[in-house]
């Protein structure tokens, strides 16, 4: 597992829920198995690309935004992931049943809904936030709210936006970072992620909304 727990950034620590995250239905002679995990995995996974698409394309609509969704969390996409994390190692299954897409796609969803149970949302949202990160900038736009605000301020006063953090809360793996961006000593933007250069992205956005600047 200690491999499994690098990748992720997270080790499971009740033994119980790990277990019960690991097995399928199939195994027999067990008190629980990881549907109902699998079920509230889906519930938070959903939440979280959903929430980070809103983020990424804040001018695509609803069923554009669907779509991406849906071409980002299926069988194969969560398949390959769990390959990657060679969840196929650690999960207990009955006898002579292949662990296959259907098998081990559910197990990545029962071990994310475990994760949520135990650490709560911040971590769990960090944690998938990398694993979908690469396949969620495949097919985004070339849109840099700090590239544009740069320009803009170089053109305008001959000078670069500044960038402060405000403050920072949390555990170190699941720290939230405040950052407010400033013009000239002006106070343009404000933004928070759980990451400093996202932070920076979403503080820059708001400065962008706020003076009307035309986005690149």
């Amino acid at each position: 597992m200690e491999s499994l727990n690098q990748k992720l950034n997270y080790e499971i620590k009740d033994k119980n829920l790990l277990q019960e995250a690991l097995t399928h239905k199939s195994c027999q002679n067990v008190s629980c198995h990881n549907e109902r995990l699998e079920f509230l995995g889906d519930a938070v996974l959903n939440l979280i690309i959903a929430d980070k698409l809103m983020e990424q394309f804040p001018t695509q609509n609803e069923g554009d935004l669907t779509k991406k969704r849906a071409q980002l969390i299926n069988g194969q996409t969560l398949y390959e992931i769990a390959l990657s994390l060679n969840l196929d190692h650690y999960i207990q299954t009955g006898i002579q049943v292949d662990k296959g897409k259907r098998i081990l796609a559910g197990t990545l969803e029962a071990y994310i809904g475990a994760i949520y149970i135990e650490a709560g949302f911040l971590t769990v949202k960090k944690i998938i936030q990398k694993l979908f990160e690469e396949r969620i900038n495949e097919n985004s736009p070339s849109l840099n709210y700090k590239s544009s605000l740069q320009e803009w301020c170089q053109k305008k006063y001959k000078t670069l936006p500044i960038y402060k953090i405000k403050k920072e809360e949390g555990p170190h793996h699941q720290k939230m970072f405040y950052v407010d961006v400033f013009i000239k000593k002006d106070h343009v933007g404000s933004g928070s992620d759980l990451q400093k250069k996202q932070a920076e992205q979403i503080a820059a956005k708001a400065a962008i909304t706020k003076l009307k600047i035309p986005s690149n």
